[in-house]
């Protein structure tokens, strides 16, 4: 059994995998979220993989420490992805790449944009993956004004990085993002998305019989394995989807995404092919999924032991508790504003007024 860990608002990846993708081997996984583990805490003596670290906070990181020593010291044969301590989040990690030659690009925190010396630059969250929060911006000027729409709308600096813009389009304008997965010691490649936009999205990317017959060879290829492997040691993890692109045949990371959707989510819908093409795309869909489903399959360990208990000290759950009352209270916040946002009565006058003050960056 694979107990897969995941914070709540995160917590449907792996349900959804299974329901599609991953149903020939959705009984060897157990979902747990973190926010309700509880005290004491029971863990199967089998393989763990403690995903969304990058979405946890502080306590709550230091307390999926906790049960990943426990089962360290007493089921140390069980299989145990991303160790709590050892995982570098964004900034770290951008930052030793970057140290390391293995990045051209800086990433700075925005408490230290004042630091900025190439442009042009982009913001996007510290830790989310929902890609740049603003377009490519080309002056201090732009990025203080950026820095403070985005304040207005609720961000902290703290929440922010600013990333110097790295252009690793081709000679016709197209940009290229390649991902590919680790799963404990396989790195299984995952798919090259193309797109005239610079932050390349599934929604953007422009597939083609040559684009698919890249990808074919991309994820039968595995040409950049040991690159790969060597950032996946750097980062400190043993789960997870790595983007990257390609600057002068140089692999440069974007980010590492610790609990990355798996397959598109049931209601996304494909950019449509004609017939022989759709068929050509779902023969290379399916060598990726074939290969990651080995994967999964490969830390699934029986036999390790009678599952365990682990208690939480009291004043690490009261800070825990304290955690999830700050998280609520902020949503429930965010709600009062959505329903002004969408009221009849208020909500005109109140779009109106927020995108006057809040233009889109």
């Amino acid at each position: 059994m694979i107990s897969f860990w995941a914070n709540r608002s995160s917590s449907q990846a792996i349900p959804n995998y299974c329901a599609r993708r991953g149903l020939a081997i959705a009984g060897r996984f157990e979902c747990r979220v973190y926010e309700d583990a509880g005290s004491p805490v029971r863990l199967r003596a089998g393989a763990h993989i403690f995903a969304s670290l990058d979405r946890l906070t502080a306590n709550q990181r230091e307390a999926a420490a906790v049960l990943h020593d426990a089962l360290a010291a007493r089921v140390p044969a069980a299989p145990r992805l991303n160790d709590p301590r050892r995982v570098v989040m964004r900034f770290e990690l951008l930052t030793a790449l970057h140290a390391a030659g293995l990045n051209s690009f800086r990433a700075l925190r925005a408490t230290d944009a004042r630091e900025i010396t190439r442009y042009p630059v982009f913001l996007r969250e510290a830790d989310d993956h929902n890609g740049p929060l603003t377009g490519l911006l080309h002056s201090r000027r732009e990025v203080s004004k950026a820095l403070w729409a985005l304040r207005a709308r609720g961000w902290r600096l703290d929440e922010l990085l600013v990333v110097e813009f790295c252009d690793t389009s081709d000679a016709h304008g197209v940009y290229r993002k390649y991902s590919a997965f680790a799963v404990g010691d396989r790195i299984v490649p995952c798919h090259v998305l193309a797109s005239h936009q610079w932050a390349v999205k599934s929604e953007s990317s422009e597939p083609d019989e040559s684009l698919i017959r890249e990808n074919m060879a991309y994820v039968e290829g595995n040409p950049h394995e040991a690159w790969l492997r060597q950032v996946f040691s750097i980062a400190g993890a043993g789960y997870g989807r790595i983007d990257y692109g390609m600057l002068n045949g140089a692999p440069q990371t974007w980010e590492i995404n610790l609990n990355p959707t798996i397959g598109m989510p049931p209601a996304h819908a494909r950019k449509s092919l004609a017939p022989e093409l759709e068929r050509l795309r779902e023969h290379e869909r399916e060598a990726f999924h074939a290969r990651l489903r080995d994967a999964f399959v490969a830390i699934d360990r029986n036999g390790l032991g009678a599952d365990i208990d682990v208690a939480l000290d009291p004043e690490l759950s009261a800070r825990l508790a304290a955690d999830e009352a700050k998280r609520q209270r902020r949503e429930r916040r965010l709600a009062r504003l959505r329903q002004m946002y969408v009221r009849p009565q208020t909500g005109l006058l109140f779009r109106q007024l927020y995108r006057r003050m809040l233009p889109r960056l």
